[in-house]
């Protein structure tokens, strides 16, 4: 299996797990040391501080996300994937929406072959308010 196809996999398993709230198979998709960077918020370091991170998502209305590679770069045993995102929202109490935005992503080989995302870091196309 080439790196694009394993980094498609690792794309489809986020969007699934994401649209089940499965914070654990998210989290399964990071090293154990691995970096998200999200916006208007610190940075998150480790399985444990990607995934409150993740369940703050989750609880803020987070339903659905598509994920979109515009580019991929391999380098020996790391790959960077940029793309763009769709993240469909429905905050208690409120009508849905959608996000759009942009992401980037450093994926480490790990000693089995796989690639897994070592730093994440993503922010919206959309005007601050």
């Amino acid at each position: 299996m080439g790196f694009e196809d394993q980094i498609q996999g690792v794309d489809e398993a986020y969007e699934k797990a994401v649209a089940n709230r499965d914070t654990d198979a998210i989290v399964a998709l990071y090293t154990s040391d691995g970096y998200f960077l999200p916006p208007n918020s610190p940075i998150a370091k480790g399985s444990d501080a990607i995934r409150a991170v993740l369940q703050a998502y989750f609880d803020a209305g987070v339903v659905s996300l598509d994920l979109e590679t515009t580019v991929l770069d391999e380098q020996g045993d790391v790959v960077i994937e940029v793309g763009k995102y769709k993240l469909g929202l429905q905050p208690p109490g409120t009508d849905p929406f959608t996000d759009l935005g942009k992401y980037l992503q450093v994926f480490k080989r790990q000693p089995d072959g796989s690639l897994l995302i070592a730093y994440d870091c993503f922010n919206s196309d959309e005007p601050a308010e």
